[in-house]
């Protein structure tokens, strides 16, 4: 399939909107919250934190969160439009296979059963990162039973263990004590509290190779939305395909869920605003997930800490106050048969 130069000045414009959109969001982010900062006032002298508040609120509070909510935005989107291409459902996104609620489920157990509740600093991450990857690994598992990875198979397994692992999870919390079940409930709302310079270098680490990756992948998911028998008639292993990218975009879920918790809708609201603006070509919607999904949680990051201020909303909450009536907009406007 070729690149025709139309395809190649809807890439070039939705990475210039995207990228132009991610650095406004990062700039302003350090700057708003409970208390705002003066920019002059922190590089009149950024390096005496003793001295000066404002640098020490803008370089170890508020730049940290808000690149942590970067990558973990550009990660869940750029997963959520993965698991709508293989799966050839708009309404696909890291919840859709039980991704999420095992990364809960993993989280639940350590902070009720572990000494201290779980809150060594990897221990909670730990234990979300392996409940993701081994829901997708039983999910393909259980797909493969009938000879394939088909859409329809995966998605079935999926909702069933979703459902499965959710009574389980309500199980845990049931038998928790009032502290424990308290530290859930607020984990389950999403959290960029406690990002630390360490932290965003782990995570970018862990994320880097599969966004590259994935961000390679666009004819191949443009021929998979085609369908299985298009997308094998020009070579692609549609299985192999299928088996990779969810597990890339469960590695991404995994990793991004582990130091935030279970934000919802930017994985499903950000691929389609993406292409409500440059089109369905995949090749043209990635790169602009991963962009807008960094910059959607960016703004819902410094929304959250200046609507009721000073107090702050959990990131979850915000998310799903903005995706939901967005996304319905969405589907007013468009419909999912174009897509």
């Amino acid at each position: 399939m070729t690149f025709p130069v139309m395809a190649r000045r809807r890439r070039a414009r939705i990475v210039l909107l995207g990228g132009a959109f991610l650095v406004g969001a990062l700039l302003l982010g350090p700057l708003v919250g409970a208390t705002d900062v003066d920019l002059r006032e922190v590089w009149s002298d950024p390096f005496d934190w003793s001295s000066n508040p404002a640098a020490a609120i803008f370089f170890m509070a508020r730049l940290p969160r808000v690149l942590l909510a970067a990558l973990v935005g550009g990660s869940l989107a750029l997963a959520g439009t993965t698991y709508q291409s293989l799966l050839r459902n708009p309404l696909a996104s890291p919840y859709t296979l039980g991704v999420t609620a095992g990364a809960s489920l993993m989280t639940f157990l350590v902070i009720r059963f572990l000494p201290g509740g779980g809150l060594a600093e990897f221990t909670v991450p730990g234990a979300a990162l392996i409940g993701a990857l081994a829901t997708t690994t039983l999910v393909m598992a259980l797909a493969t039973r009938t000879g394939g990875t088909p859409p329809t198979v995966l998605l079935l397994a999926g909702v069933t263990l979703n459902f499965t692992i959710g009574a389980a999870v309500l199980l845990v919390q049931y038998f928790a004590d009032y502290t424990a079940t308290a530290r859930m409930v607020r984990w389950m709302m999403g959290d960029l509290e406690g990002a630390t310079y360490r932290l965003l270098a782990i995570l970018f680490v862990a994320s880097l190779p599969a966004w590259v990756l994935l961000l390679r992948c666009g004819r191949t998911f443009n021929l998979m939305s085609l369908g299985r028998e298009e997308a094998q008639a020009h070579g692609i292993d549609a299985d192999r395909a299928t088996r990779r990218g969810l597990l890339l975009a469960s590695w991404l879920t995994g990793v991004a869920v582990a130091v935030a918790g279970p934000v919802g809708f930017v994985g499903i609201l950000v691929p389609h605003a993406v292409r409500l603006i440059g089109g369905v070509d995949y090749r043209v919607v990635l790169p602009g997930a991963l962009l807008g999904g960094a910059g959607f949680l960016v703004v819902c990051d410094i929304l959250a800490r200046v609507v009721i201020r000073p107090v702050e909303l959990p990131i979850g909450i915000l998310t799903a106050c903005l995706g939901g009536p967005f996304f319905l907009f969405l589907l007013l406007r468009r419909g999912f048969a174009r897509d």
